[in-house]
């Protein structure tokens, strides 16, 4: 346990030195990382099924005995 500590401990203080990053490079890993997000939320999400659309009794048009007959 103790050398696996040690190599976190080397890796946690590497992450202090400066790096410069291209912009393209920069926007491309957040965009990617959005994406993930919005895939992940979707897969995890509780809800599974998505109904669009008007399903009150208001919408619904009933056919009455007066327009069979006409």
């Amino acid at each position: 346990m103790g050398i696996i500590m040690e190599k976190i401990q080397e890796f946690w203080d590497s992450l202090d030195t400066e790096t410069v990053v291209n912009r393209k490079v920069l926007f491309l890993e957040l965009l990617v990382c959005v994406l993930a997000g919005v895939l992940a939320g979707m897969i995890f999400s509780p809800k599974k099924r998505v109904m669009i659309g008007c399903y009150n009794r208001d919408c619904m048009v009933e056919e009455t005995e007066s327009d069979e007959i006409e």
